[in-house]
C-alpha cells in the first residue's frame, strides 16, 4: 500500500516554479479560476482547464476546456491520458507547463546516481594512471619529403 502523503508527480511551470502533488491531494485542477488547485492567470485558459488524477495508481491528464489540451504533440478534447514519463502540456496555446510523475523522477536520480558512479571510477582510475614522458624525435628526412611535396603542389 503506497503512503497517501507521498509525492506522486511534479508540475513545473514557465516560470520554474515546481509544485509538488501528493497521493493524498488528487484529484487537482488547473485553470484561471480561483476555485482551480492550480490557478493560472491567463484569458487564454478555461476556468477549469484540465484535472490530474491516479487511476489505478497511474497518473492521468483529463482535458476538462473549450479549447482543448496539448500533451506533447497530441490534442486532448474531452479526453484522458496516461501520464507515465515527462511531458510537456500546452493550456489554451498560450501556457506551457510540464508534469514529471516521480516514478520517472525515480529514474532520472537513478541515473544521476550511476553517471556520479562512473565519473568517480573514471576519477579512480586516473590517479591508478602512470605518466610516461617521452621524447619526440623528429625525421629531417621525412620533413624534408613533406616540404618538396608542398612546394610541388602550390607550384602545380
Amino acid at each position: 500500500m503506497k503512503n497517501p502523503s507521498s509525492i506522486v508527480a511534479r508540475i513545473v511551470l514557465e516560470n520554474r516554479m515546481t509544485i509538488a502533488i501528493h497521493e493524498s491531494s488528487l484529484p487537482i485542477t488547473i485553470g484561471r479560476g480561483l476555485d482551480c488547485d492550480i490557478c493560472i492567470p491567463d484569458n487564454h485558459i478555461s476556468r477549469q482547464h484540465c484535472e490530474v488524477s491516479s487511476v489505478n495508481g497511474v497518473l492521468c491528464l483529463r482535458d476538462t476546456s473549450v479549447n482543448g489540451t496539448f500533451v506533447g504533440n497530441r490534442k486532448l478534447n474531452e479526453e484522458s491520458v496516461t501520464v507515465p514519463e515527462p511531458c510537456k502540456i500546452n493550456l489554451g496555446g498560450s501556457v506551457t507547463l510540464q508534469i514529471m510523475p516521480e516514478a520517472s523522477m525515480a529514474k532520472r536520480r537513478k541515473k544521476n546516481d550511476r553517471r556520479e558512479e562512473d565519473r568517480r571510477q573514471i576519477t579512480e582510475r586516473r590517479s591508478d594512471t602512470n605518466v610516461v614522458a617521452f621524447e619526440r624525435r623528429d625525421d629531417e628526412r621525412r620533413n624534408d619529403q613533406r616540404r618538396e611535396r608542398s612546394r610541388r603542389t602550390a607550384a602545380g
